[in-house]
């Protein structure tokens, strides 16, 4: 599993990617804006989906 950092604060495992959808698996609580830039809680241990247009503008690679 891939680890990044949505918006520079908070790590997620990249778990799959299909067609025009990322699914992460939220590895700490997270506050990240919706679509309508809403903040919305990611809850650690569950998986999410995104968009990948949406998700990349929001994600950096973790230094190993």
């Amino acid at each position: 599993m891939k680890t990044v950092l949505l918006d520079g604060k908070y790590k997620v495992g990249i778990i799959k990617e299909k067609d025009n959808a990322i699914y992460v698996l939220a590895l700490e609580d997270a506050l990240v804006p919706d679509v309508d830039d809403r903040l919305q809680l990611m809850q650690a241990g569950k998986v999410y989906s995104f968009c990948k247009c949406c998700f990349e503008r929001h994600i950096k690679e973790v230094k190993k």
